[in-house]
């Protein structure tokens, strides 16, 4: 009778757990109710305000898809980092409880450190909440709703996505193309006027091997067979960049060229300068594709960081370059030349 009395015992201790299990889902170890987060679609936000309030800045972004804009300037944002956070607020999700109240600057949210986050779509308010630090984990960040006095964890660390300037902010491809629509390649410079154009050119034959010497075996099966004779094989082309004086060019060098002038980046906009204040340029690279494309390269100027400034005709603003991404553009004559033009 004792052992059955034990066993009813530890039966309806199991009970009482389940049930408070069943009845505790959706709390955290404290017992307390997770908000679930309103689900959106971030096909329909249509505008972001970030609010670094450390800083008393605000970057509002508008846009659809991608496209987007940093307001008031217009100017072109880099869609990567908007696709960022858009994932980061479509995707907010709440793991646990990590403080009722009070102690905001534990968690960096309090008015100095913290960054605020709204989206909206057509003027209505879709999600509203607030960025503290990251988790010693590495996998939460930690939030607070709108009219939310808690502190939760949120998965993943997001913080960095809106951490930024309006400067980072700006998409810093300033020159795209296809470059196999190049047909016609223009370097002018100091040490250099050149024209090269995309040109068809004959491959030479090879060498034909020299037959062996017949045995006499060999001989008396030939004139039993007399093969056909072949026809001539069509003569071979390959493209290539030729000047106008018939000088075939580097091709692989050229072709480089174009690689990096497809999809040009610059480290930087120049915010308070004009193409008319940076003087006549000191390398101009023009290509004709399907509509003419150029990039002007001028002389390194005090205060730019040692960095070349530059326009181009597919951007609008003045922007610098790397030393080292400009200076791989300015190529010289002799670079461009294979080894047994240069020694004509």
């Amino acid at each position: 009778m004792k052992m059955k009395k034990e066993y009813y015992i530890l039966f309806g201790i199991i009970v009482v757990l389940l049930i408070y299990l069943i009845f505790s889902s959706g709390k955290n170890k404290m017992g307390y109710k997770i908000p679930k987060v309103a689900k959106i679609e971030q096909d329909k936000i249509d505008k972001i305000e970030i609010r670094k309030h450390e800083e008393e800045t605000v970057i509002s972004l508008t846009g659809k898809g991608d496209k987007w804009k940093i307001m008031p300037q217009e100017y072109p944002a880099d869609q990567v980092k908007i696709k960022d956070m858009l994932e980061a607020i479509e995707n907010l999700t709440l793991t646990e409880l990590a403080a009722e109240k009070g102690d905001y600057q534990r968690y960096e949210l309090d008015d100095e450190k913290k960054i605020s986050v709204s989206a909206y779509a057509g003027g209505q308010t879709l999600r509203e909440f607030d960025i503290g630090k990251t988790s010693s984990t590495y996998r939460h960040t930690f939030v607070r709703l709108a009219n939310d006095t808690n502190v939760y964890y949120a998965r993943n660390s997001f913080r960095s996505h809106f951490e930024t300037e309006i400067k980072e902010l700006r998409d810093k491809i300033v020159l795209t193309f296809d470059k196999n629509e190049i047909t016609v390649i223009k370097l002018t410079g100091e040490a250099i006027n050149q024209q090269y154009t995309k040109t068809m050119i004959p491959v030479p034959d090879p060498v034909p091997a020299e037959p062996k010497p017949e045995t006499e075996s060999q001989e008396g099966e030939q004139e039993k067979e007399e093969e056909p004779e072949a026809k001539p094989a069509p003569p071979q082309q390959e493209e290539n960049w030729v000047l106008p004086d018939g000088k075939m060019g580097k091709k692989s060098e050229l072709d480089s060229l174009l690689s990096q002038l497809s999809d040009l980046r610059c480290d930087e906009y120049l915010e308070e300068k004009d193409q008319e204040e940076l003087g006549d340029p000191i390398y101009t690279v023009n290509l004709t594709g399907i509509k003419d494309y150029t990039l002007k390269i001028f002389a390194k100027q005090e205060g730019d960081n040692g960095k070349y400034p530059a326009v181009s005709s597919e951007n609008a603003y003045t922007f610098l370059l790397s030393t080292y991404n400009a200076e791989r553009i300015m190529k010289k004559p002799e670079d461009l030349l294979p080894e047994e033009e240069k020694t004509e």
